[in-house]
């Protein structure tokens, strides 16, 4: 079997598991171990026209419908929730990026909820 083949292969088991809106180059070069910057060298075009060309395929559709944006009160109460641990855990001693990591978020999130940190210890104060 080919290189081309192969990875096509991997691509499609990928999109049978997670939806091919789920697929991605990085993630489907290190299925394949092929280096991700050798995508378009080893199947002889761009990322975007090969996923393109998969659309064509009766390929299932997991998890298209089912994602969802979370709602702006939610992603705040798992914020607030992760920073209220880490303050019981670390006396009140955390950083934004130790919040941003527990709650897998990123760091400029957090500041849209909370711009200071004051804020955010104010609302755990609160809560």
């Amino acid at each position: 079997m080919d290189e081309r083949t192969r990875v096509k292969q991997i691509a499609i088991r990928l999109i049978k598991k997670d939806g091919l809106i789920n697929l991605t180059r990085v993630g489907l070069c290190a299925q394949a171990n092929i280096p991700d910057g050798s995508f378009v060298y080893v199947m002889g075009e761009t990322f975007g026209t090969f996923a393109d060309s998969l659309r064509s395929y009766d390929l299932p559709r997991v998890n298209v419908s089912k994602k969802r944006r979370t709602s702006k009160k939610l992603r705040r109460d798992h914020i607030l929730k992760v920073a209220k641990s880490l303050d019981l855990a670390h006396s009140g001693k955390f950083t934004r990026a130790e919040i941003a990591k527990r709650a897998g978020v990123s760091e400029s999130l957090i500041s849209r909820y909370f711009s200071t940190m004051k804020q955010l210890r104010r609302a755990i104060s609160r809560s």
